[in-house]
């Protein structure tokens, strides 16, 4: 009796457990058999705990825990979260999350300088049947939903049991929905509904748990905002995230094919800014650079507008020389011009008198003195947009995620025969490789 009241059964349980017995010894039952009898008609009331609820300790929960996430792309998608991708219309969302998608099914080591897992995804998307093939490669691995297929349009939680079924079917961990707007048919109203919305996401959230990696795309208002404030509808869609991504066009000079990534998560090394360079006519991705928040992107910027319009060589340029080069006045650019200089991107001579100013000029580029094999193709596919395979100089084969101009290997050698090409195109007998030999 006393094990049972330390259970946790009251003492009107304990009681009746009691009667019972001599009850039924009283009557001629073997007194263990009675005991039997009454601890299992107790116990078939007791209810039964939830299912999938399982408490642990603090410790075992480390011990059979990973130390990092089943990363899909490093430090932005993983397996069991639910990552948002948000952005105004027509910002680059999609081009994005296609360029993503290639990565993967291509097996593409890597994009925009972060590991990739390789696999099948699973693609649901807003678009027609021609717009999507214009943007997603042609391989068997990227499974498909465009609208005409789903029309009329399923509700939402039988949309995303149906992805699921066909992510287990293939094998794949990525589904892309695309956009939450169109698909969750939620109207104005109850998209700014916390119940609502938390009721909408739930589908996502099962996938999630299920160890699959559902990103979410979607529309940003036009109020400017941080931490997913920015997003269109209530609060509630964010709070579900374990990553929030904003995908945005640069504001102030800067190149018109450059966009800020903005990142809001869970792990501390995802970078919270990320800028990128995509050139459309090429299909080539750039990492800028990476940042702190917003404004760092505007002084990635001007550093390539710097570094861009400086001669590469002596006796420089002036800093009014600069200024008409760059078209901005000094103040807009002065520090992050110190800031080139001090990283030795930027040389810099003169004393800053009359008679000797202060001038300014590239620093000189070295890469590898040797030269690659001819651009080669990967079983048999030459059409591996936006990644090309080329062979390095030292025998790797390497798929290319950023462009030609800064194709970096797996040991990290620059690919030279295109860092080559390209500065002795622009700069002639200026340039000399790394031993000396001209170009």
């Amino acid at each position: 009796m006393r094990e049972r009241r330390q259970r946790g059964h009251s003492e009107r349980d304990t009681t009746t457990l009691g009667a019972r017995i001599m009850l039924a010894v009283g009557s001629g039952t073997d007194y263990d058999v009675a005991v039997e009898q009454a601890l299992a008609e107790v116990v078939q009331r007791e209810p039964a705990p939830a299912p999938g609820i399982r408490f642990m300790s603090a410790a075992e929960l480390r011990r059979t825990t990973p130390d990092e996430p089943d990363w899909l792309w490093d430090g932005y998608i993983a397996s069991g979260w639910l990552t948002l991708l948000g952005g105004k219309p027509k910002a680059g969302k999609s081009t994005l999350q296609s360029a993503l998608v290639e990565a993967c099914v291509s097996r593409a080591p890597s994009f925009l300088g972060r590991a990739v897992s390789g696999g099948p995804v699973v693609v649901v998307t807003e678009e027609g049947a021609v717009t999507a093939l214009n943007k997603l490669p042609a391989s068997d691995d990227v499974r498909i939903l465009v609208r005409e297929h789903a029309w009329p349009k399923p509700t939402f939680p039988d949309l995303i049991a149906a992805a699921v079924d066909e992510a287990e079917r293939v094998g794949a961990k990525l589904l892309v929905v695309d956009s939450f707007a169109f698909w969750a048919q939620l109207g104005a109203d109850a998209e700014k509904d916390a119940g609502a919305v938390q009721s909408a996401m739930a589908p996502l959230l099962e996938a999630a748990s299920a160890k699959l990696a559902p990103l979410l795309i979607c529309h940003q208002r036009k109020a400017p905002g941080d931490g997913g404030d920015a997003l269109r509808g209530s609060g509630a869609i964010a709070a579900n995230a374990d990553m929030i991504l904003e995908y945005e066009r640069m504001t102030g000079d800067t190149s018109p094919h450059q966009r800020q990534l903005l990142a809001v998560g869970r792990w501390a090394s995802t970078p919270p800014l990320l800028v990128v360079d995509y050139d459309p006519q090429e299909g080539s991705w750039r990492v800028v650079g990476e940042g702190q928040g917003r404004g760092d992107g505007e002084r990635f910027a001007w550093r390539e507008r710097l570094t861009a319009a400086l001669p590469p060589c002596e006796p420089g340029a002036t800093y009014a020389e600069l200024g008409e080069l760059v078209g901005a006045q000094k103040a807009k650019w002065l520090g992050e011009l110190n800031a080139l200089v001090a990283d030795g991107t930027i040389q810099t001579a003169g004393d800053g008198k009359r008679g000797s100013p202060k001038r300014f000029w590239r620093a000189a580029v070295s890469v590898p003195a040797f030269r690659s094999e001819p651009e080669t193709e990967r079983n048999g596919n030459a059409d591996l947009f936006p990644f090309s395979v080329i062979e390095n100089g030292n025998g790797n084969s390497i798929q290319q995620t950023v462009p030609a101009a800064v194709t970096e290997t797996d040991n990290g050698d620059l690919d030279a025969d295109r860092e080559i090409d390209r500065v002795a195109e622009k700069f002639g007998d200026l340039f000399t490789t790394a031993d000396g030999i001209s170009a």
